[in-house]
């Protein structure tokens, strides 16, 4: 489930645009929705015809699911920081992709953090006491 987050942090990743777009898709959502709904009616020709429409729709229904992505963007980061510490090498492997992609959004540290330093830092093991399996004094 881990390797999943990966993507999400990127489609995450708007930088200091997360206002920006916000304010394109406010008050557009009906709108959106239609226009998935017929999106996914609708046969590969109708679909193709759809982006290329003029109307723009298709972009803002893309940037409206990113923006959803990045409103759950701490949540994500806080719940794999556990897995950093996991016995399990893949899971740690699988865990560190999705943090190092979750932790780009500005808005995670902020939320999941508040003052507190960044999450890899908040380890109470290093990473090669967690090869060794040791615990970090």
């Amino acid at each position: 489930m881990l390797a999943y987050l990966y993507p999400i942090g990127v489609a995450a990743d708007f930088g200091d645009r997360a206002a920006e777009i916000r304010a394109r898709v406010k008050d557009r959502t009906p709108e959106l929705r239609a226009w998935t709904a017929e999106y996914v009616s609708t046969d590969a020709d109708g679909r193709a015809r759809m982006w290329r429409d003029g109307t723009g729709l298709g972009e803002l229904v893309l940037d409206q699911a990113a923006l959803a992505c990045f409103d759950l963007v701490p949540a994500l980061l806080w719940r794999t920081l556990p897995h950093l510490a996991s016995e399990r090498a893949r899971r740690r492997t699988c865990a560190a992709a999705a943090v190092g992609s979750l932790a780009r959004s500005p808005q995670a540290f902020g939320k999941s953090f508040g003052d507190l330093a960044p999450p890899l830092q908040l380890q109470p093991k290093s990473y090669q006491d967690l090869l060794t399996g040791r615990r970090a004094s």
